[in-house]
């Protein structure tokens, strides 16, 4: 994100020009890095469940044994809750640094 910030410099700079306030900025910043995190939060778990799924599909299929599928919501809600706090601690610094300077 930091990177991200850093490359994106003028463009900073003409939001900062027509009048966006470094608040908005902020919060701009805050909700890329947010889509960033929370999409990859959710294919990992997409990706994850599916091949818990077909593990626990072969594991009865070897052994004849009947198994439950079962999913973990309490982890699953606080790496959604982790990706917010991550989300605004990666736009934090880069953001501070960057509107710190001249518009020009």
């Amino acid at each position: 994100m930091s990177a991200n910030i850093v490359e994106q410099t003028k463009e900073i700079g003409i939001l900062r020009a027509i009048g966006f306030t470094k608040y908005r900025l902020y919060w701009l910043y805050f909700y890329e890095s947010f889509i960033l995190v929370f999409s990859s939060c959710f294919m990992g778990i997409i990706i994850g469940t599916i091949i818990g799924w077909t593990m626990l599909i072969q594991r009865v299929l070897f052994t004849g044994i009947p198994m439950a599928f079962f999913f973990p919501y309490i982890p699953t809600a606080l790496v959604f809750m982790i990706s917010i706090v991550i989300s605004f601690l990666a736009v934090l610094a880069p953001t501070r640094m960057i509107l710190s300077k001249p518009i020009a």
